[in-house]
C-alpha cells in the first residue's frame, strides 16, 4: 500500500544520509511474514552503505528471497552452553541449599543436575530461564521439583514447557482466581501500550456492577501477580508488566493449542472486549 511505500522511501532517504550504518534484527524466524519483511528491507537499503545483520534459526532460506547469497555465520549447536549453565546453576544451588529439592540432594549433585537441564535446553536460553523460574515456584513440592528435573519428554522444548507451566497454574491456582489470570493474559496480549503493575492492580479491582473499593484490591499485588501467572509474566524495574517473551503471547493465542490450555487461551476479539469493558 502507499503508506508502506512511503515508509520505505523515508527509511531509504535517511540511510542515504549516513556514511555507514547497521540494522540488526533478532529472531527473524519469529516473524510470520519474514520473506515480505526481507523484501521490504532490501528496498530500503538498496544503494546505501547500510549493512543488515539478521539473527535467526537456520531453517529460513534467506538467499532465495533476497536474490543473492548473504555472508553466513552459523553458531555451533552448543556455543551458548556456558551462558545456559550460568543461568541454571545459581537457581539450582539455591534450591539445594534451602532444602527445596528434598533431603536426597546436596551440592555434590549440583553439577549433574545443571548438566542434565542444560542438555535439555537445546541451546534455548529462554527455556533455561523458564525452567529455573518454574522450579522456584513456592507451590511445588520437593517431589514435584525432582520430577521436573528427571523427566525429559514432558518438558522438552518451549511449547511443552509452556503447556506444563499452564497445567500447573490451572492445578494450583484456586478456581476463584482463574478469571483474574485469564484477564491478565487478555490484557497483556491486546495491550496497545505497556501495563504497569499499578494499572493492573486497579484494573483487576474494577467491578462492573458497583464502584470499586480498597478492599477489592489484591494485597501485596506484585508478589501475588507473579504467583498467579507463574514464570510466564515478569515485572521490570520500571514496574512494567509483560510476558517473559513474545512467544508466550503467540502460544496463548494459537488455536492449535486450545485443547490443552482451553481455560487460559486467549482470542484477540475477547481480549480487546475485556480491555474495553474497563472503560
Amino acid at each position: 500500500c502507499a503508506s508502506e511505500q512511503s515508509l520505505e522511501s523515508l527509511i531509504r532517504i535517511y540511510l542515504e544520509q549516513l556514511d555507514e550504518s547497521y540494522l540488526v534484527f533478532d529472531a527473524l524466524n519469529a516473524c510470520i511474514e519474514w520473506d515480505e519483511f526481507l523484501i521490504s528491507l532490501r528496498k530500503c537499503a538498496e544503494e546505501t552503505r547500510c549493512k543488515i545483520v539478521l539473527i535467526t534459526r537456520p531453517h529460513l532460506f534467506i538467499s532465495s528471497v533476497i536474490g543473492k547469497k548473504p555472508y553466513h555465520m552459523e553458531l555451533e549447536e552448543r556455543a551458548n552452553m556456558n551462558e545456559i549453565n550460568e543461568i541454571i546453576r545459581p537457581g539450582i544451588s539455591s534450591l539445594i541449599c534451602s532444602g527445596k529439592l528434598g533431603t536426597r540432594y546436596s551440592l555434590d549433585h549440583l553439577d549433574l543436575i545443571v548438566q542434565n537441564l542444560a542438555d535439555r535446553a537445546d541451546s534455548i536460553v529462554l527455556w533455561a530461564v523458564l525452567i529455573v523460574k518454574h522450579l522456584q515456584s513456592k507451590t511445588l513440592t520437593p517431589n514435584g521439583r525432582e520430577e521436573i528435573i528427571n523427566k525429559d519428554k514432558p518438558f522438552k522444548g518451549l511449547e511443552k514447557l509452556y503447556s506444563k507451566i499452564l497445567e500447573d497454574l490451572r492445578r494450583r491456582v484456586p478456581g476463584s482466581q482463574h478469571k483474574k489470570v485469564h484477564k491478565v493474559f487478555d490484557w497483556l496480549v491486546s495491550a496497545q501500550q505497556p501495563w504497569t503493575a499499578r494499572m493492573l492492580e486497579v484494573a483487576l479491582a474494577v467491578k462492573l456492577d458497583r464502584p470499586s473499593i480498597q478492599e477489592d484490591s489484591i494485597a501485596d499485588f506484585e508478589e501475588s501477580l507473579l504467583e498467579l501467572c507463574g514464570p510466564l509474566v515478569e515485572i521490570r524495574q520500571d514496574r512494567i508488566v509483560r510476558f517473559i517473551h513474545l512467544s508466550v503471547a503467540e502460544y496463548l493465542t494459537n488455536p492449535e493449542d486450545f485443547a490443552t490450555i482451553s481455560s487460559l487461551s486467549v482470542t484477540l476479539q475477547d481480549a480487546h472486549s475485556s480491555t474495553a469493558s474497563l472503560c
